[in-house]
């Protein structure tokens, strides 16, 4: 079965995203309520929630596909903190 989840994107419009009950739970325990939040997931990310799975990531990226969206690469963060540069 297909819901509708309503997002907010981050300049404040509304997106419809037509996702199964099972990601809506996910992206409710992950605390997922923006398209701001979930463009902090990448793929590897959000393969690595528990119960989503490729068929979930393939039905979320062609959501997103609709209003010309796409999943952000994965992300490194680098700790530059005790970093000593030559």
């Amino acid at each position: 079965m297909t819901i509708t989840q309503v997002v907010k994107a981050t300049d404040g419009s509304v997106i419809c995203l037509l996702v199964g009950w099972k990601i809506l739970n996910i992206f409710e325990k992950h605390n997922i309520k923006t398209l701001g939040d979930l463009c902090e997931y990448s793929e590897e990310d959000l393969l690595s929630l528990p119960q989503f799975g490729i068929k979930s990531l393939n039905r979320v990226k062609q959501e997103l596909q609709t209003y010309d969206l796409k999943l952000p690469a994965k992300i490194i963060k680098v700790n530059f903190k005790n970093k000593v540069w030559k």
